[in-house]
């Protein structure tokens, strides 16, 4: 059997906190080797597949015995790798690269992945990426909104969700809970010594996306690139008609139709649903109604990172 290598640094989140942006940026590198599953989420056993809301499953690619049936594998963004054998599969096509990893934002929230990381490679580097929870918490929503989850107004949708008595990974949307920092970034720091952690702000990689990205390299003791092709990734778009894209994706017409039409069409159809030029702000009193909600985990987080968190506590 083929050699397979074993990763040895991890991107564990938060959520919409810029880990597909460093997927990307990091496998320009040819240094560098990612696994072709940009979301493995392999090392979250505490998340249950099965529990899946129906949307959720739309939007996660869960056949892998096909996907693993076809070589080279096909870059992927969302899966849940539960079989061992089908995680060292990801890593068989790494040559000599010096830097081996993977980008799974449920690592943060987990409470079994940073104890199965390191039970897996104690000596793995990790790279904690955080944004404002304010932001976060609504970026998700409109990621929400846009994928049919939600079809409410932020306000409402946040308190339905928070409001939730059977919460998890996949189940609910957790808006609060995944800007939570402090409790989930000291289960990492309780185990992987300092030197081996990394913390980024979303906010720093998209205005100082090349220094950003070269202090990455330079923690992973790998040549910084000369130049970095810098490009949006996973950017904001909503839908023009809420309630519509909410009940076609409730019936499973949105998925349906998307087979059918092919990836020229389907393009063309989404340009004329989805808006990414007026993207909604938050409104200034959800705003101050999540800055309470927050406050003592911004204070609490900032202490442990040992980073200047106070443009967070901003209203």
């Amino acid at each position: 059997m083929k050699n397979t290598a074993i990763p040895n640094f991890f991107v564990v989140g938060a959520a919409k906190a810029g880990t597909t942006s460093l997927y990307y940026y990091l496998k320009q590198h040819p240094n560098i080797y990612l696994s072709p599953i940009k979301e493995t989420h392999y090392f979250s056993t505490d998340i249950a597949v099965a529990e899946f809301s129906e949307t959720y499953k739309k939007h996660t690619f869960l056949d892998l015995d096909s996907y693993f049936s076809e070589k080279p594998y096909k870059e992927l963004a969302l899966s849940f790798v539960q079989k061992k054998e089908h995680y060292k599969k990801l890593f068989e096509e790494c040559k000599n690269e010096k830097a081996i990893g993977e980008c799974s934002p449920s690592y943060l929230f987990s409470k079994e992945a940073p104890q199965n990381i390191y039970n897996h490679n104690p000596k793995a580097k990790i790279i904690i990426s955080l944004r404002n929870p304010i932001s976060r918490s609504f970026s998700h929503y409109l990621m929400a909104l846009r994928i049919g989850q939600t079809s409410l107004s932020f306000k409402k949708a946040f308190e339905k969700d928070m409001a939730s008595t059977n919460k998890g990974w996949g189940k609910t949307e957790l808006f609060y809970e995944l800007s939570m920092y402090s409790e989930q970034i000291t289960r990492f720091v309780e185990l992987f010594p300092e030197e081996q952690i990394k913390f980024i702000l979303f906010e720093d990689l998209v205005k100082n996306t090349a220094t950003i990205i070269k202090e990455c390299h330079q923690f992973l003791d790998i040549k910084p690139l000369d130049t970095l092709e810098i490009e949006k990734h996973n950017a904001a778009s909503i839908p023009k008609y809420k309630k519509i894209n909410h009940f076609f994706v409730k019936t499973g017409i949105k998925n349906a139709s998307g087979k059918i039409l092919g990836e020229v069409r389907k393009e063309k159809i989404k340009k004329l649903v989805f808006d990414d030029k007026k993207i909604p702000k938050i409104k200034e009193e959800d705003k101050a109604f999540l800055l309470e909600l927050y406050k003592e985990d911004i204070l609490k987080t900032q202490k442990i990172i040992n980073k200047d968190l106070s443009a967070w506590l901003q209203n």
